[in-house]
């Protein structure tokens, strides 16, 4: 995965070199696991992923990951967090969803207020968040992440 972050004049947390080495850290730890949650995916499609992050804490209130409409490998992730803690448990929910899109399971409906999980069509306003299936999937398969990254970074 190749990654870019997106530093703006509102916030500078991702000038710190220890926070970005921190999110290195867990996409170098954790990309072939991800092959494993994730068994539709080969290493070929995770590699040509690009992934932009932002520290949006200024900008949204929530943290979220969207699909680039004209290079579906690309993706945008604005994050809001409080500690570096709090920004690598988001970083792993938020490369779940990165794997649902590369996987075909999540994708963009018509419109933005659409999305499409496993052929299901919803419709984001009609269904609260803790509802929504890849929400829950994405929270069951971090939580799996964030041990097996926590096993293997207490080990070295």
């Amino acid at each position: 995965m190749d990654i870019v972050f997106i530093e703006h004049d509102d916030n500078d947390r991702f000038r710190d070199v220890r926070l970005r080495n921190k999110f290195y850290s867990v996409i170098n730890s954790l990309e072939s696991r991800l092959l494993v949650i994730y068994t539709e995916l080969n290493e070929g499609v995770l590699s040509a992923a690009k992934i932009s992050i932002m520290d949006a804490t200024s900008v949204i209130d929530c943290t979220c990951c969207t699909r680039n409409t004209n290079n579906k490998n690309w993706f945008l992730i604005k994050m809001v967090f409080s500690s570096s803690n709090d920004a690598v448990e988001m970083l792993i929910h938020e490369l779940c969803h990165v794997m649902q899109y590369l996987s075909g399971q999540l994708d963009a409906g018509s419109s933005v207020s659409e999305l499409t999980w496993k052929g299901e069509k919803f419709i984001l306003n009609d269904i609260e968040p803790h509802r929504r299936p890849w929400e829950r999937d994405a929270i069951l398969n971090a939580l799996t992440l964030h041990k097996y990254y926590i096993a293997s970074s207490s080990s070295t």
